[in-house]
């Protein structure tokens, strides 16, 4: 079965606002976990990307890792949710072609 990565984007996308909303704590692990692995199939799949925007895909990759986890507060974690709805806004050309 193949799955786009336009669709991927979408999924993160969305599941990313969402999680500026109060949700339960499973929630936010899954969002940590598809962005983890979502953020290693664009650095995987995706040919042209600058060497910025591989810095920030590991960013992410850090950031969402669900073993080592990073505790923030919820204001920090809207913050880094915004930057990286961002960063996969921003990847829209590259993930089409």
């Amino acid at each position: 079965m193949y799955i786009s990565l336009s669709y991927l984007r979408s999924i993160v996308i969305y599941s990313l606002f969402l999680a500026i909303l109060p949700m339960p704590y499973f929630y936010y692990m899954y969002v940590r976990l598809l962005v983890f692995i979502v953020a290693i199939i664009f650095l995987n799949r995706i040919i042209k990307l600058t060497m910025l925007e591989k810095a920030l895909l590991i960013l992410s990759v850090i950031f969402y890792n669900p073993l080592l986890v990073i505790h923030l507060n919820k204001v920090i974690w809207i913050i880094i949710n915004t930057l990286t709805v961002g960063l996969f806004w921003y990847l829209k050309p590259k993930v089409d072609t």
